[in-house]
């Protein structure tokens, strides 16, 4: 079995005995088994940013798509100008369709409840491929 670069320093950390790993896991099938391999062997592992929930991984740690929508609302309104402002939000193509929408959908009501000056704006998604 050929592993990737994630998959390959997961198994040297359970192999070295690490105390724990916090592990920002891709989207490989077998990041569920060296995270329970890892896990048999008695070291605690932590995902971050992305879940391996049926795992047995003892915690995870990330923001949800409402609260990112919210933060890139805000930080949208920071930079409306006077005129017509083009927003362009990059999202990964392998990034859950739910996940983007509720994203978009809380940034563009952060951006409509916050935009006190009326400031005109539009607002295009674009998927990238980042593979």
């Amino acid at each position: 079995m050929q592993f990737g670069a994630t998959e390959d320093c997961l198994k040297i950390a359970a192999a070295s005995r690490v105390d724990g790993i916090l592990l920002n896991p891709d989207e490989n099938g077998s990041m569920e088994t060296l995270i329970n391999e890892a896990a048999g062997l008695g070291i605690p592992v932590i995902t971050l940013l992305q879940d391996v929930s049926d795992s047995s991984r003892i915690s995870y740690i990330g923001v949800n798509s409402y609260q990112m929508g919210e933060l890139y609302g805000k930080q949208v309104l920071q930079c409306l100008k006077d005129r017509e402002n083009h927003i362009v939000v990059l999202s990964d193509k392998l990034t859950d369709d739910g996940n983007t929408n509720l994203l978009y959908s809380q940034m563009l009501q952060t951006i409509e409840n916050g935009n006190n000056r009326d400031y005109e704006y539009g607002i295009t998604m674009v998927q990238v491929d980042t593979a």
